[in-house]
């Protein structure tokens, strides 16, 4: 059996539309929403959901909409700078 620190974890990739509360740090020109991707570790989408979903919360932000989720091997991240550089 695995421990707590063993459990294997991924990359997961949130695009979402959220409102802004006035006051969120997120919110410096006053808009009530914004588009944008979120990258967290998480060891299953559930656990990504309820960790994005507490991100949030601690922002004053409320998810209206998720258009994709996404897991991405931990070893492909090493290979973005070299893409963006092209």
């Amino acid at each position: 059996m695995k421990g707590k620190n063993m459990e294997s974890k991924t990359i997961w990739l949130i695009d979402h539309k959220t409102t802004l509360g006035e006051y969120s740090p997120m919110n410096p020109d006053g808009s009530s929403w914004i588009l944008a991707v979120c990258m967290l570790s998480a060891i299953n989408q559930d656990n990504a959901l309820i960790k994005f979903n507490a991100f949030l919360k601690g922002e004053e932000m409320e998810l209206m909409e998720v258009y994709e989720i996404k897991n991405i091997d931990p070893m492909n991240l090493k290979m973005i700078p070299e893409a963006l550089s092209k």
